[in-house]
């Protein structure tokens, strides 16, 4: 968007590419390009329509950005260019056909002389008739822009009341807010100290009668005064009422139907405070950049909230003036997609909430203790501890692999409730307990190594070991694949089962590939350590619940 005052000061390319070529898309016009250029003879931008025989009629712009008067020397290149534009032919760009020019516009963005106008006609003379010729000043072209592109003259309306706000008063400009409710006018200063010197003074005498209504529109005058908050009141209850020259200007004289609207303006600065819960049991939770702006304040009290920030906690908070918080409110939301991150953090709150605890505002800026309150019992029911150990297990996993993971919103399957309980032992021990019955490897039989091998073999029949080498192991889990890292080496012990027929072999001389079969020597258990998962790395996965 741009003001006609911006248009005004565009330079001739901006003028042609900002400007005209939409504003003749915008009226229909067709094939619109800048033709500017050396072989432009000149037109400086073309197109066309159909006329009403379905005949098509070129329009050529000659686009100037300066003054032009009739003295100028742009009065003598607009009439070369204008005789150009009819006498030399262009060739179009989409058909590549020869085109005749018709129309002509001259286009500026600066006033133009009437004397120019004349002179620049009275040069072309009977070379182009005079009709097909029209000249479109700054004024002409706002009005073109106002009937084809409305939306685009919406900040020149924007800037007009810019001014008429700016200018109203000497101390004082309007600013004007603009939201689904309506439109909210805010009176500020000028300067530093415009209020010392010219005050807006208010003068107002209540009276409340001694019936239900009265009453409960007295008490609300009250709480506005004590906590800002917003409240209404009739006309009827309004004794008198005086205000100043200036405001007088922006607000009528109240009717009876009328009323008078109390509430605080929003601070626009945030406060920067950290969230302090902890719990009689040493629990503790941490929010540590919470946005706060004040809402509303009173004489007694101020009100907090952070429901701009992009968090998913929403924390509405009164504080005394003593220190002490009179209201606190958290909120989760719940119509967005959490991970298992979010997730975790949400349970971690919702079990400090649950139990008896302090909590405490602190000021980044300062260090300084903002609030506090006291819950002697829970606010909140606990979460469910095996539910916060599974989800602190996938936030683990989450953070080890780098991908995000969310809880699908459906009962989970037998199977992922397998892979849950081994992500929790993972995450509590760094360890899978697990078996293993059968395995097989191949080796390579040559001439040179069988006796060797023979010896060997017959060694592992009863008092073999299985080396057991994994580089890494995935899991599948919620239609996705997961790193879970790196397997500690280890050795189990075991014995070849098909020695009997492995020896036959070799004692025939065999040569080849062999393939031996193995089983434990004992019952199969033995234990795997994932080296990325091990608490000496981590440390003790207990804290990590908190």
């Amino acid at each position: 968007m741009f003001t006609k005052q911006q248009i005004q000061a565009m330079h001739e390319e901006d003028l042609r590419n900002k400007v005209l070529v939409p504003l003749l898309w915008a009226m229909k016009y067709e094939g619109v390009h800048e033709y500017h250029g050396t072989n432009e003879f000149g037109k400086d931008i073309i197109c066309w329509k159909l006329d009403e025989l379905n005949n098509r009629e070129c329009l050529a712009l000659v686009v100037k950005a300066v003054q032009i008067s009739g003295q100028s020397k742009a009065s003598a290149d607009i009439e070369n260019q204008v005789r150009q534009c009819f006498s030399k032919p262009y060739v179009d760009k989409t058909t590549g056909l020869s085109e005749e020019i018709d129309r002509c516009w001259v286009v500026s963005n600066k006033r133009m002389a009437p004397s120019a106008v004349d002179l620049i006609k009275s040069g072309i003379g009977r070379a182009v008739y005079s009709k097909n010729v029209r000249f479109v000043d700054i004024d002409a072209l706002w009005k073109l822009i106002e009937e084809y592109m409305p939306f685009q003259t919406t900040l020149q309306k924007l800037e007009e009341v810019r001014h008429d706000y700016e200018t109203w008063d000497t101390h004082y400009r309007l600013q004007a807010q603009i939201d689904a409710n309506g439109i909210h006018h805010t009176i500020v200063e000028k300067f530093p100290g415009a209020a010392q010197e010219k005050p807006l003074e208010i003068r107002s005498i209540f009276e409340f009668p001694d019936t239900e209504d009265g009453r409960r529109h007295k008490e609300a005058l009250e709480r506005f005064f004590e906590t800002g908050a917003p409240t209404q009141i009739p006309a009827a209850y309004i004794k008198s009422l005086e205000y100043s020259e200036v405001l007088q200007r922006v607000y009528p004289t109240m009717t009876e139907k009328g009323f008078l609207q109390f509430g605080s303006i929003p601070h626009p600065k945030p406060f920067l405070m950290r969230c302090e819960i902890v719990c009689d049991d040493g629990d503790q939770f941490l929010l540590e950049h919470v946005h706060f702006l004040c809402t509303q304040v009173g004489r007694k009290e101020a009100t907090f909230t952070n429901a701009t920030q992009p968090i998913a906690v929403k924390i509405q908070l009164a504080i005394h003036f003593d220190g002490t918080v009179s209201r606190f409110h958290i909120n989760l939301e719940h119509d967005v997609s959490w991970n298992v991150h979010q997730v975790l953090r949400k349970m971690q709150l919702g079990r400090c909430l649950s139990k008896p605890h302090t909590i405490r505002f602190i000021n980044l800026e300062t260090g300084f203790m903002v609030g506090s309150g006291r819950s002697e019992v829970g606010m909140c029911e606990a979460p469910d501890e095996d539910t916060l150990e599974a989800v602190a297990a996938l936030d683990a996993l989450q953070q080890k692999s780098g991908q995000l993971i969310v809880l699908p919103e459906r009962e989970l399957t037998g199977e992922e409730h397998q892979d849950l309980n081994l992500l929790r032992s993972l995450y509590r021990t760094g360890s899978v307990d697990t078996t293993w019955k059968t395995c097989t490897m191949s080796i390579l039989v040559t001439d040179e190594d069988r006796d060797e091998l023979t010896q060997t073999l017959s060694q592992t029949e009863e008092h073999g070991m299985v080396y057991l080498q994994q580089e890494f192991e995935k899991l599948s889990l919620f239609g996705e694949e997961y790193d879970l890292g790196t397997i500690k080496p280890l050795s189990l012990p075991a014995k070849l089962t098909n020695w009997l027929e492995v020896k036959a072999l070799l004692d025939q001389g065999f040569c080849g590939s062999l393939q031996l079969e193995f089983a434990p020597r004992d019952n199969g258990s033995f234990t795997k350590e994932y080296l990325e998962w091990l608490p000496e790395k981590d440390g003790d996965p207990a804290s990590k619940l908190g």
